[in-house]
């Protein structure tokens, strides 16, 4: 019995081999298309966790915040002095809050400054002057 085969349909070595080195590539392309999404995803998923926590804290300093405003408000409405007394313990209420979220507090009258480390006790004591003219010095330090 023979057979007789259509020279068209002659599959050669060649034709084959390019088949599977495109097939080849083509996989190869997908897996590497795979593999990036997964890094995004996990880029992505590491943002969220971030992101969270960064909220977390942003909330938690929000609540000191409005803990130190309610005292202020409290303190402020007690205080029957002038405006230099009020503008004091306003500025030591700040302070506080302040050191409670990590900052060191420096605050000094005129020449006469005092450090406050953000650790220790509070010493801020209120010079009351005559000058208007003496510039209360006020700056964080991280």
């Amino acid at each position: 019995m023979e057979t007789t085969a259509d020279p068209s349909s002659d599959i050669t070595i060649d034709e084959i081999t390019r088949v599977l080195k495109l097939a080849s590539e083509a996989n190869s392309k997908v897996n590497e298309y795979k593999e990036a999404r997964k890094k995004e995803k996990r880029e992505l998923e590491r943002s969220v966790v971030s992101l969270t926590e960064e909220n977390r804290d942003i909330n938690s300093l929000l609540r000191i915040a409005l803990v130190e405003k309610e005292a202020v408000e409290k303190s402020l409405n007690k205080l029957k002095g002038n405006n230099e007394q009020k503008r004091v313990a306003l500025l030591q209420i700040a302070e506080r809050g302040l050191q409670r979220v990590g900052f060191g507090f420096m605050m000094g009258s005129g020449g006469h400054e005092q450090a406050i480390e953000s650790s220790g006790i509070s010493s801020a004591t209120a010079s009351t002057t005559d000058s208007e003219c003496e510039e209360e010095v006020v700056s964080l330090v991280c």
